[in-house]
């Protein structure tokens, strides 16, 4: 998927925000996603937002970069494998114990957005859709 990234890093609780904005309607009502990635190590990528391919699948997170030089990060379950396609695609890997997704009914608003990142907890938020 392509479209908009936000990568909001929270080290001290070892999460990471990953704010999503498809260049196309997603559902009905929503072009957005907001994953939570639990982590864990205290390692995260940098804070970076602008143009970027989204990857997501069972267990994994990846993000690519429309800059140059292309940055790319992949959030993944331990026992999980890069997929086949995306192997030579040199992902700096984060091992992930849990993966969140919010928004894709009702979109978040920035405030929300923020909180997920600095608390790492839904809050009011909403109930995730998985962990």
């Amino acid at each position: 998927m392509s479209g908009t990234v936000k990568v909001l890093p929270n080290a001290a609780a070892r999460t990471t925000t990953v704010a999503f904005t498809s260049n196309v309607p997603l559902t009905a009502t929503s072009s957005q996603i907001v994953f939570v990635v639990q982590q864990f190590g205290s390692t995260v990528p940098p804070a970076w937002s602008g143009k970027a391919r989204l990857f997501s699948g069972d267990g994994f997170l990846g993000v690519a970069t429309d800059e140059t030089p292309q940055q790319k990060w992949m959030f993944k379950f331990t026992d999980r494998v890069v997929p086949p396609t995306l192997a030579n695609w040199d992902f700096q890997i984060f091992d992930t114990f849990g993966i969140a997704r919010y928004g894709e009914t009702t979109p978040l608003t920035e405030q929300q957005i923020r909180t997920l990142a600095a608390t790492g907890s839904p809050g009011t938020v909403g109930v995730p859709l998985c962990w």
